[in-house]
């Protein structure tokens, strides 16, 4: 993850980001270009869960395909609330 987006998901300056760096709060990786990338999971650790949310999207081409879209939005409910 860039720091522009666990910036903007924090809500913090980039001082703090780099405190909670040093810190061990999020971890972090230095690339070969020497660019920092931010861990997913201790980014969104450190905002708590509630920031995290899962969006749907589903769809079909036609009004007879509606028993489709039906199933297709109960599987990704499923995968939703298995993926918490």
């Amino acid at each position: 993850m860039k720091s522009k987006d666990v910036l903007r998901i924090l809500g913090i300056s980039r001082v703090t980001l780099w405190s909670y760096v040093k810190s061990g709060k999020i971890k972090v990786t230095k690339l070969s270009n020497g660019f920092y990338d931010y861990d997913d999971k201790s980014v969104y650790d450190c905002a708590g869960k509630k920031n995290k949310v899962n969006v749907i999207y589903a769809r079909v081409s036609t009004y007879k395909q509606k028993d489709d879209l039906k199933r297709q939005v109960q599987l990704l409910n499923k995968y939703c609330l298995a993926n918490k």
